[in-house]
């Protein structure tokens, strides 16, 4: 009975340690796939009417990406030159800016 406790108490602390990494990661970077200057610059900006979302393409590669908003649909899939930024707006609500995402 004390081996599962302790097994259960290591497996609680484990995930801790890992919500606590993926918590503290940097939210303006979607992706590092392809080196370190390979990278996702996300954003967003709302007005009184829109919300905007953005992805710039900081790879040497096109890339198939897509805007994700929560509580809805996403934007539609794009191919992002390098070094270019796909935009996505919709109207002003309860919809929330949840980053980009590749299709």
């Amino acid at each position: 009975m004390t081996a599962i406790r302790t097994t259960f108490a290591t497996l609680g602390l484990a995930g801790t340690a890992l919500a606590c990494v993926l918590a503290t990661a940097p939210a303006a970077t979607a992706s590092t796939a392809g080196g370190p200057n390979c990278t996702l610059e996300t954003g967003h900006a709302t007005g009184r009417i829109t919300k905007t979302g953005w992805v710039t393409n900081n790879c040497p590669y096109f890339r198939t990406l897509k805007i994700v908003w929560s509580r809805g649909s996403d934007g539609p899939c794009r191919w992002v030159p390098p070094h270019g930024t796909l935009r996505h707006k919709i109207p002003r609500g309860i919809r929330k800016f949840n980053g980009a995402a590749e299709c």
